[in-house]
């Protein structure tokens, strides 16, 4: 929507409305570092929705396919959202969905499989008897067939409709019906609406998939990112539309709906700012691990005839920002310093351990990062705090106990006897 070059008006760039939408959001520069399913299909499927945008249809089809086979399972929904979509506006043929569906998934399962297999295999594979590892047949499997995915918690069918989509769009989502829109000039200075035939088969496909996925009680945003680069699009070119016929139709009720989609995006970007702010309390459990690093690098700890300690991790802990990086980088550290430290984690994870399973008994971990304030045979010698809401009174965030770094009772014990078995051996050395 640039225009005719010789036309001496600004012109109404859609793409630069959609550049500004995203850059005022908070979840989509968020999650991008984050190295999610969701994030890594992203690109495919807003490479898929340029494609459809350009008349392509069955390589938006392929691409989505090869995504879900691949990186996301739950794009089966948009796939056949987009599919039945496409079909019915005529935009490709039945054959040629099937066909471009299932080359998509072939191509990718001929990429997945041999990989996953490999890496997977001594866990997936050889455990269940199974001659190949498919993990998103897997993940579909869990999610759809056997439902578990409510045992993560579940939310009201209209939450993504009442939270999830407002939270993400903030004050650029009344932009987006009007991105639904085409205007027309009728006569100087005069303006007509009519629905563009060009996103609309988008938006209804975008449509069926929030609905479908509604169905489903286990809800995260993350899961309405396939939608969010079509949303921040339709927002972008209501923007545009606004700024047109604010230059075209100079009454202020006009010029003044444009100054408040511009106030609006202002807002938000500034909400945005604040949300980075407030999610940086969101993450205990990796506050914890820089807590228990610190504890080690004061104190050599040991246990029984060695110089080794072990760290159990809770669920709690685990999903709010232990990551495989950092409990490397506190391993390695302490390790130049003369003793080993292993992370355990509960949950789900003890299945995916092979031979280095959890001990199947606390009393073996010297250090507990956990919920629990109190655990018997342990004191607390750190308390982690976290997010816990805002005080609109007076403008402060509110934070409250989350984790407790706890060690196990009889580790002070042993430390005088592990140094003392250390200066021999340095005695010895010398």
């Amino acid at each position: 929507s640039r225009g005719d070059p010789a036309d001496p008006r600004p012109r109404y760039d859609v793409a630069a409305g959609s550049l500004l939408v995203a850059s005022c959001q908070f979840h989509l520069p968020y999650y991008a570092s984050r190295t999610l399913p969701n994030v890594l299909a992203l690109p495919w499927v807003t490479l898929a929705w340029s494609e459809w945008l350009r008349g392509r249809g069955c390589r938006a089809v392929f691409l989505l396919s090869a995504a879900a086979a691949v990186l996301r399972c739950d794009l089966v929904i948009l796939v056949a959202a987009a599919g039945a979509v496409l079909l019915l506006t005529r935009r490709i043929g039945v054959g040629e969905g099937i066909l471009s569906g299932t080359g998509g998934v072939c191509a990718a399962v001929l990429l997945t499989v041999p990989v996953d297999t490999r890496l997977w295999a001594p866990v997936h594979g050889a455990s269940d008897g199974r001659p190949f590892v498919w993990p998103e047949l897997l993940v579909l499997k869990f999610n759809a067939v056997d439902n578990r995915s409510a045992e993560y918690g579940t939310e009201p069918w209209h939450w993504y409709l009442t939270s999830a989509l407002p939270k993400m769009l903030l004050l650029a989502a009344p932009l987006v019906p009007l991105g639904l829109l085409c205007l027309q000039e009728r006569a100087p200075a005069s303006l007509s609406l009519r629905w563009d035939a060009r996103v609309l088969p988008l938006a209804a496909a975008a449509a069926v998939y929030v609905v479908l996925y509604s169905l489903l009680p286990h809800k995260e945003t993350r899961f309405l990112f396939p939608v969010l680069p079509l949303l921040d699009l339709l927002a972008g070119k209501g923007l545009a539309n606004l700024r047109r016929a604010a230059w075209v139709d100079r009454r202020i009720h006009v010029r003044g709906a444009y100054a408040l989609g511009i106030l609006g995006l202002m807002v938000s970007g500034v909400a945005s700012s604040l949300f980075v702010h407030l999610s940086s309390f969101n993450y205990p459990g990796g506050e914890g691990v820089e807590s228990l690093r610190r504890h080690l690098g004061e104190r050599i700890v040991g246990i029984g005839g060695g110089d080794e300690s072990a760290v159990l991790v809770d669920v709690l802990a685990a999903g709010t920002g232990v990551t495989l990086f950092q409990t490397r980088a506190a391993q390695e550290e302490l390790a130049r310093r003369g003793w080993k430290v292993q992370f355990d984690v509960e949950g789900y994870e003890e299945e995916n351990r092979g031979e280095a399973r959890v001990a199947e008994s606390v009393r073996q971990h010297q250090f507990l990062l956990t919920e629990k304030d109190a655990v018997e045979g342990y004191h607390v010698i750190d308390v982690v705090h976290g997010y816990a809401g805002m005080d609109y009174r007076q403008f402060k965030i509110k934070t409250t106990e989350k984790l407790y770094l706890l060690e196990q009772d009889s580790v002070d014990a042993m430390t005088d006897a592990y140094i003392e078995r250390l200066e021999k051996s340095q005695n010895r050395q010398q």
